[in-house]
């Protein structure tokens, strides 16, 4: 029953889908139960004919909702503005938080500032008191020389004369 086309070659693909179609329903009728539960008039609805209805109707209920979905999504430029200025919010928090920090680093480098020349002063006033106390200890070290060399002539002139110390 093959038949061809205008172009000359043969509508393999009605085949295709008449051999489709009888899979299809194969396989609903594997999957239909024969037990079907009664309704008030004691039929069964549940024929596989009915399925592939119930089927057939949920498909195209789907492809509703997809359309559905499709009209209450929004349009690629609603997407980037609503992207571009999420992005702009969070680089503006940022930045405000960083504003902040910079602010609270600047008051804490002007207090280590303060500080530290606080500390610089004070080191200054030790190295001017060092170097007074060098001066001060090199004088005593030489009187302390210059008493000691005393006290030794005294000495050796007391030994040369043979005089006794009361």
């Amino acid at each position: 029953m093959p038949s061809t086309s205008i172009g000359g070659k043969s509508s393999l693909a009605e085949g295709k889908m008449e051999i489709d179609a009888v899979k299809d329903k194969r396989s609903v009728e594997e999957i239909h139960s024969y037990a079907c539960p009664s309704n008030e008039r004691d039929e069964c609805t549940s024929s596989p004919s009915s399925l592939l209805k119930h089927r057939a109707k949920e498909a195209r209920d789907e492809k509703n909702k997809g359309k559905q979905n499709e009209e209450e999504e929004p349009t690629l430029i609603e997407l980037q503005e609503a992207i571009i200025s999420t992005v702009t919010t969070k680089i503006n928090a940022r930045a405000d938080q960083t504003d902040k920090a910079v602010q609270f680093n600047t008051i804490q480098i002007e207090h280590l500032k303060k500080s530290l020349e606080f500390c610089h002063q004070e080191v200054m006033d030790l190295k001017h008191q060092n170097t007074a106390l060098k001066d001060q200890c090199s004088i005593l070290k030489q009187k302390a020389e210059e008493l000691e060399k005393k006290m030794d002539e005294a000495d050796r002139y007391s030994r040369r004369l043979n005089l006794r110390r009361p």
